[in-house]
């Protein structure tokens, strides 16, 4: 046997051809779009069950590819997400990686509060100023992280009711937010984002085609009186198309 010196980049190529020919003997490959990345799961793994566990919504890998090129900032909730993140690759577009699980701070809050990094983690996450780009976050198996997300849109919602004073029923925005927040809250415990975010675009259709049987309390609707009832509040409207344009996104990754 002759030994062939070769490069780490060699090396890397040559394994995931053996990786691919693998998949091949298997059955059909995967699609295209998902190909290249179940072959990197499987090289760092050596395990070829990824070949079918791995679920990938319509449009994931090309909405993926979208957000990094536009300079994403990704916030993962394990040191060991982070550590699986190109660092050099990302700065190259301009992106970050961030993981708060490890900083002394999140720690105290935390054992301060009697709750999990993974929650605080999340608070953390919320307060990024990105300057425009977009946010990414890589939620694992921590369900704390998902409902501290779903707690910190009812703390917002609970800003906006106390600032206008609206409740549900006065046909405002509050009644397309609240039912989509408690949706949020009651769907959170399933650790399943796309579902949490479907039932919540579910419930803020439900509550902003209500409106059009309420008599408007505040804002220029309120000078139409009866003459409001039969139409959709405004606000109501466009609080739906934020979380039908979130779960739509969610759909695609």
């Amino acid at each position: 046997m002759t030994l062939e010196r070769m490069g780490p980049e060699a090396i890397e190529g040559r394994s995931m051809e053996i990786i691919e020919k693998e998949l091949g003997d298997m059955g059909p490959l995967p699609p295209a779009d998902c190909l290249g990345v179940i072959k990197r799961v499987i090289h760092a793994t050596a395990d070829f069950d990824y070949r079918d566990s791995l679920f990938f919504s319509p449009g994931a890998v090309a909405a993926g590819v979208e957000a990094m090129k536009a300079g994403a900032w990704l916030v993962t909730d394990t040191n060991m997400a982070k550590a699986g993140v190109n660092k050099a690759a990302l700065k190259k577009l301009g992106g970050r990686v961030l993981c708060f699980m490890a900083e002394e701070e999140i720690a105290q809050a935390a054992k301060g509060r009697g709750t999990t990094r993974a929650a605080v983690s999340m608070e953390a996450a919320a307060d990024l100023d990105t300057a425009g780009a977009p946010l990414v976050l890589a939620v694992g198996n921590a369900p704390t992280a998902l409902l501290r997300l779903c707690e910190l849109m009812e703390g917002g919602l609970q800003k906006i009711k106390e600032r206008g004073r609206a409740q549900a029923g006065d046909k405002t925005m509050v009644d397309a937010l609240e039912p989509a927040v408690a949706c949020m809250k009651a769907c959170a415990g399933s650790g399943n984002l796309r579902l949490m975010l479907d039932q919540a675009a579910q419930a803020a259709q439900e509550g902003m085609e209500a409106t059009k049987n309420y008599q408007a309390k505040y804002g220029r609707a309120k000078s139409l009186m009866e003459r409001a009832l039969g139409h959709q509040d405004a606000g109501a409207t466009s609080t739906w198309i934020i979380f039908r344009s979130m779960a739509e996104y969610v759909q695609r990754l």
